[in-house]
């Protein structure tokens, strides 16, 4: 996967921005995103700053899943569903190009 970076930041701001005990859903959303990340580190390893913008991702994720808790399991699940399809559609564009 080639810049996945931008990807992977971009879809730990979707799920914060949907601010929803996570359920089935969101802990496949939170195993894809903790692969994203691994992939991202993989990917940017050598890069300059990487690290602290990995970091902040790890950081973000980690809110997300705070915020997740408190809400409702329908809105979770909702919101997870929905942070899943948009990995979906983000892996098929960036494995397109």
């Amino acid at each position: 996967m080639n810049k996945i970076f931008p990807v992977v930041f971009g879809l730990i701001m979707a799920i914060t921005a949907f601010n929803a005990s996570a359920g089935k859903t969101c802990d496949t959303y939170f195993q894809e995103m903790n692969e994203l990340v691994k992939q991202a580190e993989a990917q940017y390893k050598n890069e300059p700053n990487a690290g602290e913008q990995i970091t902040m991702m790890k950081s973000q994720l980690e809110e997300a899943k705070k915020t997740l808790a408190s809400y409702p399991e329908d809105a979770q699940e909702q919101a997870c569903s929905q942070a899943l399809k948009a990995i979906a559609q983000a892996k098929d564009a960036v494995e397109t190009k």
